[in-house]
């Protein structure tokens, strides 16, 4: 049974569609905090100041990532749905090579 969106939404079928977001938050955030801990108590205090220096450029790492992928995924749907399949693979391409292009250009950046 899937989700459809003009279907109505019972606080069941919400928290379904949603779960999946939360606890992937829940995990991320269970991870900083321990890693956090452990890298300020056996490492030390500049290692842990490090690791919170670089913490918003991984943020925009993903954030540009998500934005490319969730993006790239719609468009490239919304091309299949309509069956212009050529189109679509062409799409696919175009944000695979940006993907890569942006990618090494933050990394460059961050070198």
């Amino acid at each position: 049974m899937g989700i459809e969106i003009s279907s109505h939404f019972s606080y069941r079928k919400l928290m379904r569609f949603v779960f999946p977001s939360i606890a992937t938050m829940i995990f991320l955030s269970t991870y900083s905090i321990i890693d956090g801990f452990f890298v300020s108590n056996y490492v030390g205090d500049r290692a842990f100041a490090a690791i919170n220096l670089i913490f918003p450029a991984l943020g925009i790492f993903g954030c540009v990532g998500a934005v490319i992928g969730a993006g790239g995924s719609a468009l490239i749907g919304k091309r299949l749905g309509q069956q212009r399949i050529e189109e679509a693979c062409s799409l696919f391409s175009s944000l695979s090579l940006a993907g890569l292009a942006i990618g090494v250009v933050l990394a460059a950046c961050a070198w």
